[in-house]
């Protein structure tokens, strides 16, 4: 980590590490967070693994932070899941610093790699994370809630599907499936956002405008 002119760079490198998609389940890649001492977390970005190690360069504006790496169904996620596989040692001195994570919202099939084999040569999960995006925006409700912005995303998929099956150059693909990713975490916003205004309009009409506005805890529920 360097600090200049109020920017911090930060040089990661990860090993001994095996693909994120082994979990089963949501789970595909790998992100690094960063978290103010405040607990307001951010994507630094995915790290894209070649056989067991990978690195990744990011900024941000923040002097005092923690980092910490977990397994996400895609590179795109804004809030990290609970699946925490890395994370950084604190100062003697520092202080501990606490985030919100969500809980119960991804499935997977396993909790632990130690007994699965290493990847040789570079990881590919775009199409994954492509598939895994569409999914979990059908999950949100976006069929009903937000059915043309889905609509998008999945003719996107299915170029990615097309591409992938007719061999073409993995930039290719890659980036293909990275514009389905974008347009399935749009249309699972929009239906998320919809359905949180629907009950919230329906909690203060049932209680004749008197009721309780009804909020999300950190984990992204409705209390």
């Amino acid at each position: 980590m360097e600090r200049r002119g109020g920017i911090t760079s930060v040089a990661a490198e990860i090993g001994g590490m095996k693909p994120a998609t082994l979990f089963g389940g949501d789970y595909n890649t790998y992100v690094l967070w960063v978290v103010s001492p405040d607990g307001q977390v951010s994507n630094l970005g995915e790290f894209l693994l070649d056989g067991t190690r990978s690195s990744l360069q990011a900024t941000t504006d923040l002097s005092t932070f923690a980092l910490f790496v977990t397994a996400e169904p895609h590179f795109l996620v804004t809030a990290p899941s609970s699946f925490l596989v890395l994370e950084n040692e604190p100062d003697k001195q520092g202080r501990n610093i606490r985030y919100p994570v969500l809980q119960g919202v991804y499935n997977f099939e396993r909790g632990s790699l130690e007994d699965v084999k290493e990847a040789k040569g570079r990881v590919h999960t775009e199409v994954k994370q492509a598939f895994t995006a569409v999914r979990l925006a059908h999950r949100a409700g976006a069929r009903v809630l937000a059915k043309e912005e889905l609509s998008q995303a999945q003719r996107a998929l299915d170029e990615t599907l097309r591409l992938f099956h007719q061999r073409a150059d993995q930039n290719e693909i890659a980036a293909q499936a990275r514009e389905t990713v974008r347009l399935a975490v749009a249309a699972q916003n929009l239906a998320e956002g919809r359905a949180f205004l629907g009950a919230r309009v329906e909690a203060e009409g049932s209680g004749g405008g008197n009721a309780e506005t009804p909020r999300r805890d950190p984990r992204g529920f409705l209390q």
